[in-house]
């Protein structure tokens, strides 16, 4: 398996990959998966020149990852509808702040489950290089719950600060968790993470964005 930054010859195989997925359920929750919402060909060159987009490779694509930086993620339409979220934490408080966005995390189903890791670890890394004061994400409560990313996220001090609700053509009706992860938590983690799975994909995302430098 190879992590490397995409080009434009990937978005055909990104394209075909977003196709292929869809939520693998068990008693309403998902951990291996999901959908990508509302992405063109256009759209994947836009993120491409605008955002940091990693690609998991062996004999084919078998997942890409994509970040926003702060400049991308405030142009964004999601940043536009920061609004709209309901919860605890004033929205006004980020304002200020240098922030980017886990946008998209898609794993071929059957992948290697560290390989997925490092992936979304390798695009979260190469954020954080760009100088951001916390990465924002949203994971998918309703019409399912999308386990997938939540863990790494809480392993890394992120927070939940409140609930989007959203109606797209592709499922209706969404609600998201909004999610913040801090610089410290994320830099804590990378410092004092155990075990021989965090070493691992540790070592392979600082190799990829090494190699990228």
């Amino acid at each position: 398996m190879k992590l490397r930054r995409a080009i434009d010859q990937d978005v055909p195989g990104m394209l075909a990959l977003k196709k292929q997925l869809a939520f693998q359920v068990q008693d309403g929750q998902s951990t291996r998966g999901g959908f990508l919402l509302g992405t063109t060909a256009q759209g994947y060159r836009e993120k491409l020149r605008d955002g940091l987009v990693w690609i998991l490779e062996d004999t084919q694509l078998e997942g890409f990852a994509i970040v926003l930086p702060d400049a991308s993620f405030k142009q964004s339409e999601v940043w536009q509808s920061r609004h709209a979220v309901s919860g605890d934490v004033p929205i006004d408080a980020f304002e200020a702040m240098s922030l980017g966005y886990f946008d998209q995390l898609a794993v071929r189903p059957g992948a290697s489950r560290r390989y997925s890791a490092a992936l979304a670890l390798t695009a979260m890394v190469d954020l954080m290089q760009t100088g951001v004061d916390a990465m924002i994400t949203a994971t998918v409560v309703e019409p399912v719950v999308n386990l997938a990313a939540v863990p790494l996220v809480k392993r890394m001090g992120g927070v939940c600060i409140g609930r989007l609700d959203e109606h797209t053509p592709e499922v209706g009706d969404l609600v998201s968790d909004i999610w913040v992860v801090a610089r410290d938590g994320y830099e804590r983690w990378m410092t004092t993470a155990q075990g021989p799975g965090a070493s691992w994909i540790q070592h392979l995302a600082k190799e990829a964005t090494a190699q990228h430098l």
